[in-house]
């Protein structure tokens, strides 16, 4: 199937179904843009309006989506759920690299070029939201697994300058 096909995948539905088969005649390919969108489809059917939080979803979706394949069935990641809810974003994140052992998720996601939908990821891309180590922690995660890191995204007020290259040249 062709990338322009997967990335017009409307339901989650659909796209497990293409991974599945995507699975079956062993197309690895496939079976990542299929896991991509499914991704990308679970942060606009939030209808989230701030990019870390829709980001986040993508992320939460999929955990779930791999806590659902090892499990055999539908599992929601309930403990992420509830310390989000209860902490927020950046606290939620910011426990990710500070654990000892990297996860089975983490390790999953970069075997198959979905590192973006790591929370070490958005640390990285918002580290203006995080502390110097937490985001060096992530960085270093990111790359011991291969990751290519993201560009950092700047805050946009009219009061902050627009890149971090005009921040140095400000400060």
């Amino acid at each position: 199937m062709k990338p322009e096909k997967i990335a017009q995948l409307r339901t989650a539905d659909e796209c497990r179904g293409l991974m599945t088969n995507a699975e079956r005649l062993g197309n690895e390919e496939v079976h990542r843009l299929a896991f991509q969108r499914l991704c990308v489809l679970a942060g606009e059917a939030e209808e989230i309006d701030d990019e870390r939080e829709r980001e986040f979803a993508q992320v939460l979706a999929a955990h779930e989506e791999l806590l659902s394949q090892k499990n055999g069935r539908k599992t929601k990641a309930t403990r992420l759920r509830a310390k989000y809810k209860a902490k927020g974003l950046n606290a939620c994140l910011a426990d990710w690299p500070a654990a000892p052992d990297t996860t089975a998720n983490l390790e999953t996601l970069a075997q198959h070029g979905l590192g973006a939908f790591t929370g070490d990821y958005l640390i990285v891309k918002h580290a203006d939201e995080f502390d110097t180590k937490i985001v060096a922690a992530a960085t270093k995660r990111l790359k011991k697994h291969d990751i290519d890191l993201p560009e950092q995204t700047a805050p946009e007020t009219e009061d902050e300058p627009e890149t971090v290259a005009d921040k140095k040249a400000a400060g």
